[in-house]
């Protein structure tokens, strides 16, 4: 019975340990994605809109940090130039 349970967790952390690579590179994918489409100056705009230092904006971006605040952020401004180029 103890072996069972221990090859249960074992598996337990093995299922973990995927999902969060996956998380991972579908992190890296995703600020891949925002740091081609940013511009000069839109990591100022950014901290300016959030309230926090341009820093920690910077180093999320650049995937030394986590902040999905930060990460939403880009977005959003990303969505709005594009409507923007579109009208």
């Amino acid at each position: 019975m103890l072996v069972l349970l221990q090859n249960t967790v074992y598996i337990c952390f093995v299922n973990f340990t995927k999902e969060r690579k996956k998380s991972k590179r579908k992190m890296e994918t995703r600020l891949k994605k925002i740091k081609e489409k940013l511009n000069r100056g839109d990591i100022n705009a950014l901290a300016l809109r959030l309230g926090i230092c341009r820093e920690w904006v910077s180093k999320v971006l650049n995937g030394h940090g986590e902040s999905q605040k930060v990460i939403s952020a880009a977005e959003e401004l990303i969505a709005e130039r594009s409507q923007t180029k579109e009208q």
